[in-house]
């Protein structure tokens, strides 16, 4: 695709531990973007830090709030749904 450009998202867990923590990922924001992006990203990085076994994502119908940055997010409002950890982003062009 003329114009597009990829980048990389490495993850890297190296130890385990007994019972996975719950965390929350909530779908990036990809208004700002001409066209759909090929891969839906927060989905990618739920499913890698499933398959470490030391965090268990959310379920997207379970997320308490769809925050895009992190001065949206209402920490209280996480904590008291469980989740103490939260992944969230955007996604734009580049000049």
């Amino acid at each position: 695709m003329p114009g597009a450009a990829f980048g990389a998202l490495i993850i890297e867990i190296t130890e385990g531990v007994e019972g996975a923590l719950p965390v929350a990922v909530v779908p990036f924001d990809t208004s700002e973007l001409a066209t759909k992006p090929p891969a839906d990203v927060a989905e990618i990085i739920a499913n890698d830090l499933n398959r470490s076994g030391v965090f268990k994502a959310l379920e997207r119908k379970a997320l308490v709030a769809r925050p895009n940055y992190s001065a949206q997010v209402q920490y209280p409002r996480w904590r008291a749904a469980g989740v103490e950890y939260l992944v969230v982003g955007r996604i734009f062009p580049m000049a």
